[in-house]
């Protein structure tokens, strides 16, 4: 008989990390007889690839209600009770933090699930309200069956000294290698033929610094006026975003595209990648551009574990935009065969071929 999974995740966006990271999985672990279904805390959902392929295999979607910050428990608690409700689930895999990750391990102890897996995928945050995320995070530690992170720093940081399993951020590597005739289809389609191309991928919230990404720009254009941004993904501070392009005068520089599922081919159209996170758990978008044998710059904040290759360049924040745009442009001398890297990350710890039993190990 199929064991039935409730999968909890911030949203099913084809831009979010953690989405893309468990689709990555998807299909081995519904070939070993698992029923998947989700639940969304995000209240707004697009159709995409990743939907199309859970109605196709008759897994249900679940979207919390809409909530404002001062009853998001309740209305979460009651949402998630009906869910629990209405079929048995051995299986509960949270993909959350803070009071969302709370409610869903208070709801799942509540009705004696099996299994309830806790899964971080980023290291403990410093914000204002430490104490109180700290005392949801341990009582979720309490309430969980399985401790699962996405690198040793991750769980070290939210579980301490407790036993917890890594599931690593694993994808398709072929999928991620360059392709010259799509650099040439999507630079022509994009008008950005001639160009000095920098692409970024990920939502646009503080965590992965848009602001100072378009301050990298704005001195990048001091240089050479012919210079474009592609940012690949959505978040609430777009409209802050598309405020400062205004301010910058970089209307025509930023390209901002939003639900894509063909990623993979995007990144044969770049030049560089440029991610100066405040923080990551990994960041799989790290590896993909690796295979398609861009140069990447980031923080130091960015786990040490991305750099499978040569390619990978951590810059302090502490410098200025200035400073990252001019060792950007230098990099531009250093010629790279960019076909050579999907092998380099075939033979490395995240080809989903070596890893993807590894959830079905937990889940069993």
């Amino acid at each position: 008989m199929k064991k039935n999974v409730l999968v909890c995740l911030p949203s099913l966006a084809d831009g979010d990390g953690i989405a893309r990271f468990y689709m990555n999985y998807y299909n081995k672990i519904i070939f070993e007889g698992y029923n998947i279904d989700f639940l969304c805390i995000s209240n707004k959902i697009y159709e995409n690839n990743f939907i199309k392929k859970i109605k196709q295999n008759e897994g249900e979607i679940f979207v919390t209600p809409k909530h404002s910050k001062f009853n998001k428990f309740t209305v979460l608690a009651r949402f998630l009770n009906e869910i629990l409700t209405s079929k048995e689930y051995e299986i509960i895999h949270i993909n959350l933090i803070d009071i969302y990750a709370y409610v869903c391990c208070k709801e799942a102890k509540k009705r004696k699930i099996n299994k309830i897996i806790y899964h971080v995928h980023n290291p403990k945050s410093l914000g204002k309200l430490l104490f109180i995320s700290n005392w949801l995070n341990y009582q979720c530690i309490k309430m969980s069956t399985n401790l699962v992170a996405c690198t040793e720093h991750a769980g070290k940081s939210m579980f301490g000294k407790r036993r917890f399993e890594i599931v690593r951020n694993a994808f398709d590597t072929e999928k991620y290698g360059f392709d010259k005739y799509a650099r040439k289809e999507y630079r022509d389609e994009l008008n950005i033929d001639n160009n000095f191309v920098i692409g970024s991928v990920g939502r646009i919230t503080s965590q992965k610094n848009p602001i100072f990404v378009l301050e990298i720009i704005k001195e990048l254009k001091k240089i050479n006026k012919n210079v474009s941004l592609i940012w690949i993904g959505n978040g609430n501070l777009k409209e802050k975003f598309t405020t400062y392009i205004k301010k910058y005068e970089l209307e025509k520089n930023v390209i901002i595209l939003e639900k894509r599922d063909d990623l993979n081919k995007l990144y044969s159209a770049m030049d560089v990648f440029l991610l100066p996170s405040k923080y990551e758990g990994l960041g799989i978008v790290f590896l993909e551009a690796q295979c398609s044998g861009l140069r990447i710059y980031t923080s130091t904040k960015v786990p040490k574990e991305i750099k499978i290759t040569k390619l990978v360049n951590f810059l302090d924040l502490k410098n200025n935009a200035k400073n990252w745009a001019k060792i950007i442009y230098e990099g531009k001398k250093e010629k790279t065969n960019r076909t050579a890297y999907v092998d380099k990350l075939n033979k490395s710890n995240y080809n989903l071929k070596n890893n993807d039993r590894t959830l079905i190990k937990i889940y069993e």
